[in-house]
C-alpha cells in the first residue's frame, strides 16, 4: 500500500491566465509574461492519494560452511496509479501591478491594481483552483542486493553487501493530471541508477555482551537539475554502532546509533515555467544535511 501527500505553495508566474470574455488571450499565456517574478507564492495546494498494488520480493542464503555464507535478494518494481483529491487556499501576495496589463488591445488590469484583487476578479479561486480530483502514476524501482558474512573466529562476524537500485527507468518523469487540465503538471525528475555499499562487524564478547559497528555509502539518485525540496538527496556516508546485552533469561536489550552525513549539493526551490524542462541554471541554493539517529529496544523470548 502506498500513500502520497504533497503540501506546496503555487508559483503565480507558472499559472496560465484564465479565459476572459471579449479578450483574445492566446492559449498558454502565463502571468510571467506580464512581469510576475518566479517564486511569487499565491496559493497553498494540498494533494493526497492512496493506492494498493502487488509486487514480489524474494531472496536466499547459501551457507558454504561454518565460516562463510552468501546471500541475495531481488525486489520487483511496484507501480502505483494514484487517484485522490486536491484542495487550494489563497495566499496574499500584497503586490501591486506596476503597469497596465493589455491583451489584444483590451486593458485587463490598469497600473496600481492589487494582484490579489485581480486574481479574485478573474475567478481564479472560483473556477480553476477549486477542490477537484487529481491522479498520477509513480513506480517504485527494482532493488538487487548481494551480500556475504564471514566468521574469521567464533566470536567475530564480518559482513558486506552491495545494492543496486534501478531508478533511471522508473523515476524519469511524473505526470500530475487534474480535473481541470489547465493545472496539469509534468515533473522531469530524471533520476539515475544508484549503488550502495555496506560493511559491518559484530563481536560477541561473551554470553552477555555483543558489540556491532558499520559503515555505509549510498549514491544520490537525483541529477544536478532536480535537487529540490521534494527529495534534496545526495551521496551520503553513514556510520553505525550498537550494543546488545542479555539482561536476564529471555530478556535482551539493544542500543543503536547512526550518523548520516550527506554531501552538500546545489539545488533549486522553484519549478520551470509552464512544465518546462529544468536546468542547473535554475539552481538557487545549497542543500546541507546530516542526522543523528538513536534506537533503544527491549525484547523478551518465551
Amino acid at each position: 500500500m502506498g500513500k502520497v501527500e504533497l503540501n506546496q505553495r503555487l508559483d503565480l508566474s507558472n499559472q496560465v491566465i484564465p479565459a476572459i470574455p471579449g479578450v483574445p488571450i492566446p492559449a498558454g499565456t502565463s502571468f510571467a509574461q506580464f512581469g510576475i517574478a518566479p517564486g511569487t507564492d499565491f496559493a497553498d495546494a494540498h494533494l493526497e492519494a492512496t493506492k494498493t498494488t502487488l509486487t514480489a520480493h524474494w531472496g536466499g542464503i547459501v551457507k558454504f560452511n561454518e565460516k562463510l555464507s552468501i546471500g541475495g535478494r531481488y525486489l520487483m518494481h511496484a507501480k502505483f496509479d494514484y487517484s485522490g483529491t486536491a484542495q487550494f487556499g489563497q495566499v496574499p501576495t500584497n503586490l501591486i501591478i506596476p503597469a497596465d496589463i493589455v491583451i489584444g488591445g483590451v486593458t485587463v488590469a490598469p497600473a496600481g491594481t492589487p494582484v490579489d484583487a485581480l486574481l479574485r476578479a478573474l475567478g481564479v479561486f472560483n473556477t480553476i483552483l477549486v477542490p477537484q480530483s487529481v491522479s498520477t502514476s509513480i513506480t517504485n524501482p527494482e532493488q538487487v542486493v548481494f551480500g556475504a558474512a564471514y566468521k574469521p573466529r567464533r566470536d567475530w562476524t564480518l559482513l558486506a553487501d552491495y545494492q543496486f537500485t534501478r531508478w533511471a527507468k522508473r523515476f524519469s518523469q511524473v505526470n500530475i493530471d487534474f480535473a481541470n487540465p489547465l493545472l496539469n503538471r509534468v515533473l522531469y525528475e530524471r533520476y539515475q541508477n544508484t549503488n550502495g555499499f555496506r560493511f559491518g562487524a559484530e563481536w560477541a564478547k561473551d554470553a552477555t555482551w555483543t558489540l556491532r559497528g558499520g559503515y555505509l555509502y549510498h549514491e544520490g539518485a537525483a541529477p544536478p537539475e532536480t535537487v529540490t525540496p521534494l527529495l534534496p538527496e545526495g551521496d551520503r556516508n553513514e556510520f553505525t554502532g550498537g550494543v546488545t546485552v542479555k539482561l536476564a533469561k529471555g530478556l535482551t536489550g539493544d542500543v543503536a546509533y547512526q550518523y548520516i552525513k550527506q554531501n552538500d549539493r546545489r539545488g533549486r526551490t522553484r519549478e520551470p515555467i509552464l512544465n518546462g524542462v529544468p536546468t542547473t541554471g535554475m539552481n538557487n541554493g545549497l542543500y546541507t544535511f546530516y542526522a543523528h539517529l538513536f534506537g533503544v529496544s527491549l525484547s523478551y523470548a518465551f
